[in-house]
């Protein structure tokens, strides 16, 4: 499994906001899901699937009204060598 992490200098919705963007203008992949995981709105996720693999994004306040994005893939490989590991493999 990868996983980046980038600091930006604006807040939660607007770091969002690219982030969304940019995968849309890739074309080779689909929203799954995204939304805030706490009721102050410091801490924004989304799900991105493409073709074997899966992004899981997160995007949460750091100080100074900036935040901090993690995305975290992974490809088919890796979530067949994962279940293997469990003896959930097939």
């Amino acid at each position: 499994m990868d996983t980046g992490l980038a600091a930006a200098a604006n807040g939660v919705p607007e770091a969002a906001t690219e982030l969304v963007c940019q995968y849309e203008q890739r074309g080779d992949c689909v929203l799954v899901r995204s939304g805030y995981l706490d009721l102050s709105g410091r801490v924004w996720s989304m799900v991105v699937e493409g073709s074997g693999w899966v992004d899981v994004c997160i995007v949460q306040s750091a100080s100074g009204g900036t935040s901090e994005t993690k995305v975290m893939h992974m490809d088919a490989a890796e979530w067949e060598a994962s279940l293997g590991e469990l003896g959930l493999g097939g």
